[in-house]
Order: C-alpha cells, then structure tokens, then sequence
C-alpha cells in the first residue's frame, strides 16, 4: 500500500538527516577540541551514510514502479530522492571538514584564533539544517524563504574568516598550508549552508510546485 510505503521512505529519510546532522555537528566539534576520536568517528560514520542514501533511493524506485504516484505525491518523492543526494554530500562535506581537523591537531595556537568564527558560521549552518528538516515535515513555505535568504549570513561569515586568513599569511607566511586547511574547512562549511538551501527550495516545490531559486526571491 502506497500509504505503509511513503511512511517507510519517510522514518528513514528523517533518520538520514539525523545522522547527517550528528556528522556535521561532531566535524566542528572535533576540530575546535582537537579530539582526534570524534574526528575518527564522523570518518567511520561517512559509511553509514552512504547506506542511507543507497537504501532511500531503492525505496524510491520501487515506489514509482509499483505504485505510479501523481501530482504532489510524486513531486515529494522526486524532491525527496534530490534532498536525499545533497544528504549524502554533505555527509561528504562533514568528512572532509574532519580530515582537515586531524592536520590541524598539532597546530593547536593557529587554530584557536579561529575558534569563536567557526563555531558561529557552524551554529548558524546547523541552525539552517535544522529549520529545512522543520520545513520538510511541517511544509513550512515561510520557513523555507528564510532558510533561503539566512545563506547570505553565512556567506559574510565565511568572508570574515578569510579576510583573517589573508592577513595571517602575510604576518606568518611559514604556516600558510595550516590557514589554508581552516580556509578549507569554512568554504565547506559554506557549501553545506549552500545545500542546505536547496533543500528549502526543493521543499518550496514540494509544497507549491514551483521551482524557486535564491536570487529570485526578495
């Protein structure tokens, strides 16, 4: 029955974005307390995900086969089978963040004068994730448009961060491989909000039927 099937697909969608939120959160985490075993964990935990979106997107395929659904139910499956990819990159994402941190443990000074930016680009982000799941289960359209137009206080985040980076450079140029790993770290921080924005959008369609892009809305 299509009804049991949709649920199915849902509970362990939702499950996907739990975990996926666990990775990211435990990346900066683990990078602002130089704790190699959480780092360790969201590396071991990048499996996981990678079976979560392989399984959704079987649930997905058998859905459409077997049930040919229409109209909104099947834009919700479509959108969710996309918001599923961009799970898995951000999944993906949280992962590279963690492999930065395991080079910058040594570097524990550098790091610290960074702290306090990243820990707030990365509350804002998570915040953002938080709200796009919000928006998913509760078709929040008003949600959504402000998830959309929050990546911009993430974009001036990531722009303070690197306007440090630069001047640190110039003051210590033998350590600029170790700012260019925190330089890394905020651009994937900022391709995370990014994704998360699709999300809202892919919510906005689910809901309206309308594609929706951030520089349409105002």
């Amino acid at each position: 029955m299509l009804e049991i099937e949709f649920k199915n697909l849902e509970e362990e969608f939702l499950n996907f974005t739990r975990h996926t939120y666990l990775m990211l959160n435990e990346s900066i985490k683990g990078v602002l307390e130089k704790d190699e075993s959480l780092l360790k964990k969201v590396i071991i935990d990048e499996n996981k995900a990678n079976s979560f979106e392989v399984s959704i997107d079987e649930k997905i395929t058998f859905i459409l086969a077997k049930y040919e659904p229409k109209a909104k139910d099947l834009r919700k499956i479509l959108m969710i089978h996309k918001i599923n990819n961009d799970l898995e990159r951000i999944a993906d994402l949280a992962t590279h963040i963690a492999e930065s941190g395991h080079i910058l443990i040594s570097f524990s000074k550098i790091i610290e004068a960074y702290s306090k930016d990243l820990k707030n680009m990365n509350d804002f982000t998570l915040k953002m994730f938080n709200d796009s799941i919000k928006s998913f289960v509760e078709e929040d359209y008003d949600l959504c448009i402000k998830i959309i137009n929050d990546d911009d206080k993430v974009d001036n985040l990531r722009k303070k961060i690197l306007s440090k980076i630069l001047l640190n450079i110039q003051k210590d140029p033998e350590n600029v491989s170790i700012y260019l790993y925190i330089e890394k770290i905020s651009k994937n921080i900022e391709r995370i909000a990014d994704l998360i924005t699709n999300i809202a959008e892919d919510v906005i369609y689910i809901v309206k039927g309308e594609n929706i892009k951030k520089e349409n809305i105002e």
